[in-house]
């Protein structure tokens, strides 16, 4: 009863995957749409709504998910662990393919802005996922008992 499915892992897998696309599509939308930073303001509204829905509401759910099946007490720590470590590593694969797809001149930028731009958002990503997968896994236990 300690075990977090694999059905679970591959749903977080797959949301951190499309949040850290629509993040990255976020952080590079005015070069997409070819327009001012300023003028991209609806599709941004857009792209955060989509990023609302994943995170935290699509996560609160397979947390919630989750939690009517494992015991919480017992496997909270690989609970946290499976939603932020599958959850952050969707998130860099994501953005990497995203801005892999948007940036054309990226190898010849370097430095440390780089990897902050590209590892940073990913890594809060991830413990975003794991705090909302427990949080939702413990009121389903909570709820189920």
């Amino acid at each position: 009863m300690g075990r977090v499915r694999r059905p679970v892992a591959v749903a977080v897998a797959v949301l951190g995957l499309f949040s850290g696309g629509l993040s990255a599509l976020g952080r590079f939308l005015p070069v997409v749409l070819d327009r001012a930073p300023s003028r991209v303001g609806g599709a941004l509204a857009v792209l955060n709504g989509a990023g609302l829905l994943i995170s935290p509401v699509a996560v609160a759910v397979v947390g919630y998910a989750a939690g009517k099946r494992v015991d919480v007490s017992e496997a909270y720590v690989r609970i946290a662990t499976v939603f932020a470590v599958l959850g952050g590593a969707g998130a860099l694969a994501g953005s990497a393919v995203v801005t892999l797809l948007v940036v054309d001149d990226l190898p010849r930028t370097s430095g440390p802005g780089v990897l902050t731009t590209l590892l940073f958002p990913p890594l809060v990503t991830g413990v975003y996922f794991g705090l909302t997968g427990l949080a939702a896994a413990s009121v389903a236990q909570f709820r189920h008992t």
